[in-house]
């Protein structure tokens, strides 16, 4: 009964242990973040500050509204204790806070965020500088998510910005969209064409009158000598005048 429980616990733990990241500053590339990486900053480009090339790692859990995020640098001015470095975060374009390997961190607002981060420095060669981080994202996975991070060098100078999308939306829920708006057009297409044909026809009508109108203008001379030759003819009718009879004495 030991034995199983045992069995069964191990199992569990490596269950979790594939699906989740435990937040201890080492990243494992594997198992945690499933090969997932960007380079940020690399030896033949210009970082700015002292950063010499920096590693970008994440892991998207929208279940639980958790971003892991793990930075991973080297710099030329590296300590021991890792000085003033440190990592700033912004998700969206919207800040989130500034970690620091001392421990601290810059004030997050509550409505947006919550916030864990762990510092793990090698002193021994090579020297470098992890930070895992998880990041709550309150208002959830509803979009794209694009994060900024720039990178404090062991003097506490930081770098260039650099972005990076880590979560994309699916686009599953856009295809009905696009067969309504196919349907949408069809029907304007057969309205317009409807309404071209009754245009037309209306024209047709209209051009009637015009063409009467025109016809009419060309018989005014003919219906001017008619009244004029009907007006002569009273003045015939007023020729006679009046016979006197004379009587014979």
């Amino acid at each position: 009964m030991k034995r199983f429980l045992c069995f069964f616990l191990f199992m569990l733990y490596l269950s979790f242990s594939a699906f989740a990241v435990v937040l201890d500053g080492q990243i494992h590339t594997r198992t945690e973040y499933k090969e997932t990486i960007a380079i940020l900053q690399s030896a033949d480009k210009i970082s700015n500050n002292a950063v010499s090339y920096a590693h970008l790692h994440w892991f998207n859990d929208p279940t639980n509204y958790s971003l892991y995020l793990a930075v991973h640098f080297t710099c030329k001015d590296f300590v021991p204790d890792g000085g003033k470095s440190g990592v700033e975060v912004t998700v969206n374009d919207i800040l989130c806070t500034t970690f620091y390997a001392d421990g601290h961190m810059d004030d997050v607002d509550p409505n947006f965020f919550d916030v864990e981060s762990v510092f793990s420095i090698q002193e021994a060669e090579p020297t470098h500088i992890q930070n895992e981080m998880r990041i709550g994202i309150k208002y959830g996975y509803r979009e794209d998510i694009t994060v900024g991070i720039r990178i404090l060098d062991c003097s506490g100078i930081p770098s260039n910005y650099y972005t990076y999308t880590v979560y994309t939306l699916p686009e599953t829920s856009a295809m009905p969209v696009e067969t309504t708006t196919e349907k949408t057009t069809t029907q304007k297409a057969t309205t317009t064409s409807t309404s071209a044909s009754t245009s037309t026809t209306t024209r047709k009508h209209t051009t009637q009158p015009i063409i009467t109108a025109y016809v009419g203008t060309t018989t005014e001379p003919v219906t001017t000598k008619a009244a004029v030759s009907k007006t002569t003819k009273p003045t015939q009718t007023t020729a006679s005048a009046p016979k006197t009879t004379r009587s014979k004495s």
